[in-house]
């Protein structure tokens, strides 16, 4: 490894938390939401919207997923409540456990995103085509405050958290301990049937906010 994809590594390790005292409330939270059907069918309707406006777009995606190993590149993918929740009962019956060291994601299998249906905004709406620069950042962030507003009218409460470290409060849940090594009381919620098929290519929104001191 090249000392510039060490010090792209450490950067990333600056946002990923080790912090897991509130992992059960997290999948707690999860699980609360994942049963809620609104928030399903808002998502459903959401995404189908998103994938739809970026096609017309026609952004190119040449790197075959590349931008996946977030420590490598120095992309970071942030996501909301409702997408870790919704994401984690599409998937909860073949749940990849997130090693937030490696710094990718473990959906990523041979190049390709194996959870397409209900992967999160950014990985629908960034791209490396250069073309794509031009509209990507102001069309994110419009659709991201469509979630806002869903969320607060449902009394949701809003965080914008990196994706790896979202996904991994149930890594322990997934080998039966909570955190710190405690017994897990948190159930998987009930699978849905998620469609792989998708005409939008993946990635990661980049140019995250500043974290906090």
């Amino acid at each position: 490894m090249s000392a510039s994809s060490d010090e792209s590594s450490r950067e990333f390790m600056r946002w990923v938390s080790h912090d897991d005292s509130a992992a059960a409330e997290r999948r707690h939270e999860a699980d609360r939401l994942a049963d809620q059907l609104s928030v399903i069918e808002f998502l459903r309707g959401f995404y189908h919207q998103v994938d739809t406006a970026v096609a017309a777009l026609e952004p190119r995606c040449t790197n075959r997923g590349q931008c996946c190993n977030f420590a490598r590149t120095g992309h970071r993918l942030f996501v909301t409540p409702i997408e870790v929740a919704a994401f984690r009962r599409a998937y909860a019956d073949r749940w990849q456990p997130a090693e937030p060291a490696s710094g990718r994601c473990p959906w990523q299998i041979d190049g390709l995103c194996t959870a397409r249906e209900f992967r999160p905004l950014g990985c629908r709406v960034y791209f490396c085509d250069p073309q794509a620069q031009a509209w990507q950042n102001e069309f994110y962030e419009a659709r991201l405050r469509e979630m806002k507003q869903f969320m607060g009218e449902h009394g949701i409460q809003y965080r914008y958290e990196e994706w790896l470290s979202a996904l991994s409060v149930f890594s322990a849940e997934t080998s039966g301990q909570g955190p710190q090594g405690t017994a897990s009381t948190s159930s998987k919620p009930a699978a849905i049937d998620p469609s792989a098929s998708s005409a939008i290519q993946l990635t990661v929104v980049n140019n995250p906010p500043a974290r906090p001191s």
